[in-house]
This record gives structure tokens, C-alpha cells and sequence, in this order.
């Protein structure tokens, strides 16, 4: 999965985008055997708290004020 299709529509609504990712298989498309799904969900639950904790931590620095240029992306945008 990549985050491009909501960092595009993001741009196009004029909106800050940040993304979090978790890698659940690092051998992706290296390995010749999938990695079983039950692998990913244990991933998953490994890094939750640590996900977790990145939120809180990053939530509460989140300015609203909205000073940077992502509210004029489209400013000089041509269609």
C-alpha cells in the first residue's frame, strides 16, 4: 500500500497530510513465499503501543493555525 493516493487528494483539497506507516513485511517482494497473514496481524500488535504512543505524543504538537503553504498549493495551479 502506498499513501499517494490520499497525499494527492490532500494537495488538491489544499490540506496539510502527514502519514504513518508500519511495516509488517520486510522481505516484500524479495522472499519467493508470502508472508502468511496471521505474521502480519502479530506486526501489528507489536508495534500498537508504540504506535500509540507516537500519537500522543504528536497529536498535542499539531498547530492549527494553518501558517504553512499548504493552504495555497493551488495558488498558481493551471488546469
Amino acid at each position: 500500500m502506498t499513501g499517494m493516493p490520499e497525499a494527492s487528494l490532500a494537495r488538491e483539497a489544499e490540506l496539510c497530510y502527514a502519514g504513518i506507516a508500519v511495516v509488517t513485511n520486510y522481505a516484500a517482494g524479495i522472499k519467493p513465499k508470502r508472508l502468511p497473514v496471521t505474521e502480519v496481524i502479530k506486526m501489528m500488535r507489536k508495534t500498537t503501543k508504540t504506535l500509540s504512543k507516537l500519537l500522543e505524543e504528536a497529536i498535542p504538537m499539531i498547530s492549527f493555525e494553518n501558517t504553512c503553504s499548504c493552504k495555497k498549493a493551488l495558488k498558481e495551479a493551471r488546469v
